[in-house]
């Protein structure tokens, strides 16, 4: 994953992963499915801000379905 988001992939990115761009006030980020053969609800959020990627740690505070985690 990090491989692809690095080499601008997103074709397939788009694909394996469904990564998108976030809404509202999550805008400037983007999610991806990790391991949707796994689990399809295990998401990283990610920003790629001057051509450099940051990854967002995030603890765990709760679970729930996408409208629940990014209100």
């Amino acid at each position: 994953m990090i491989e692809l988001i690095v080499s601008g992939n997103t074709e397939k990115l788009v694909h394996k992963h469904k990564d998108h761009q976030l809404k509202g006030k999550y805008k400037n980020l983007r999610e991806l499915h990790v391991d949707r053969s796994y689990n399809d609800n295990w998401i990283m959020i990610y920003q790629i801000r001057n051509g450099q990627l940051n990854l967002h740690i995030l603890d765990l505070l709760k679970t729930g379905d996408h409208d629940h985690l990014l209100k």
